[in-house]
């Protein structure tokens, strides 16, 4: 294994060669919506430097679920992306005349042996890529199981995380070890690629620009081009937060009720908006249970050597990922629900449904706070769901007919 050390300034030698498609992988919950969102924010600087960040959004997940067959979990039909999505996109990354042309998504993470070969295909093939980012285990799995909850799950995390655990591998949230066997994950990629195409970028927990400077390097970025977007929190849900979806699911779930309807008012309504609520600081946390601390670290120690025994280039602290600790006791006392909590989910509720709209202030409210955001790319903006259509209309017309007026006048100054 070739391994790089984390000594500041970043590490040396990782800049790939030109012509180079950098293809991130993800896989999920190791920092890719931050990630995507500074390629993203820097897309100009980063093609004034050479680097084309494929796509035309943030990320380009519907496109890498059309390819691997996935379902898109934002979609009402529940079908795979149109493939053409796909194709395009391969195109725009086999015809880019950039030095460097960067593509991220997590759900590459998913794909099998045959797809990977395709997408590979796809791209033009060599010369090709791969990074996989890369936290500890034990830091996924309370953040695996929320995202899970926020698709409708109603076990809790302890009976939830006995069963991924004591049961065979695939029978239980299967996607899970699909995305999260780091080991295989990289050997699958490897496998087609080959393991010096490979790196593995292990987060530093502690410097969260880490991972910024290491794909600024793996690009030939000048060293700040990347920063993190503010406007994309993507904080962990707390215990009473995420046992409130739960006790929604239940309820949901009980009544029968469609599957669209909830990814509207849940996951892209209230569940988004929880997320910009601040928490108390001793508010309880989503924690490992003390019986897991053993078989997680043997999980642990499984994925490390696995990854040491690739031969693909890691770049950082390869042995952090064996990190295995829990905040919570046994017999430990109960979570409390605050009655802000309860009112954050359903306030959010009641602003994806669209019952609120039309009863927004045009003028802003002196005495109000600050205007709610929502993180998820996939929604309105929620100061925009108490907004009327038609005043939304008038806005856009306004725009519009001052946008028209300016370029008119610019093409008379030119005659």
């Amino acid at each position: 294994m070739e391994a790089i050390a984390v000594e500041r300034p970043a590490a040396t030698g990782l800049l790939l060669a030109e012509g180079t498609k950098l293809v991130h992988i993800g896989p999920h919950k190791t920092g890719t919506t931050a990630l995507q969102g500074a390629f993203h924010l820097a897309r100009t600087q980063a093609k004034e430097q050479g680097v084309q960040y494929a796509g035309y959004g943030r990320h380009s997940a519907s496109q890498v679920l059309a390819v691997i067959g996935r379902p898109s979990p934002w979609s009402d039909d529940r079908k795979p992306p149109d493939i053409r999505t796909w194709q395009r996109l391969a195109a725009e990354v086999r015809g880019a005349r950039a030095q460097r042309v960067v593509l991220s998504s997590e759900y590459f993470s998913e794909a099998d042996s045959d797809t990977i070969r395709r997408v590979v295909r796809d791209l033009g093939g060599e010369p090709i890529h791969i990074a996989v980012t890369l936290r500890p285990i034990a830091r996924i799995l309370p953040s695996q199981w929320q995202q899970y909850v926020q698709n409708r799950l109603t076990e809790e995390f302890d009976v939830w995380l006995r069963k991924l655990l004591t049961q065979p591998r695939g029978k239980v949230s299967p996607n899970f070890w699909r995305r999260h066997q780091h080991d295989a994950l990289i050997r699958r990629w490897a496998d087609v690629v080959g393991a010096e195409n490979v790196t593995a970028v292990i987060l530093d927990e502690k410097d969260h620009d880490f991972v910024l400077r290491v794909f600024e390097e793996l690009v030939g970025l000048t060293s700040g081009t990347l920063q993190f977007d503010p406007a994309l929190v993507n904080r962990s849900l707390t215990l009473p937060e995420i046992e409130m979806v739960r006790a929604f699911n239940a309820i949901y779930k009980a009544e029968k009720m469609p599957v669209p309807l909830y990814t509207r008012v849940l996951r892209r309504g209230a569940a988004a908006l929880m997320e910009r609520r601040k928490p108390a600081p001793d508010e309880a946390k989503v924690d490992l249970p003390p019986w897991s601390l053993e078989p997680v670290g043997q999980l642990a120690r499984e994925i490390v050597d696995g990854i040491a025994a690739s031969g693909v280039r890691v770049v950082g602290d390869l042995e952090s990922l064996t990190r295995v600790s829990t905040r919570r006791e046994e017999g430990s006392a109960p979570y409390v629900i605050k009655p802000d909590v309860a009112a954050s989910l359903a306030f959010g509720i009641l602003l994806a449904t669209g019952a609120a709209r039309g009863t927004a202030r045009m003028e802003p409210d002196p005495e109000a706070g600050p205007p709610l955001q929502m993180p998820s790319p996939y929604s309105e903006p929620p100061e925009l769901f108490r907004i009327s259509t038609l005043q939304l209309g008038l806005v856009l017309f306004r725009r519009m007919r001052g946008d028209l007026r300016d370029r008119i006048a610019r093409l008379v100054r030119r005659r």
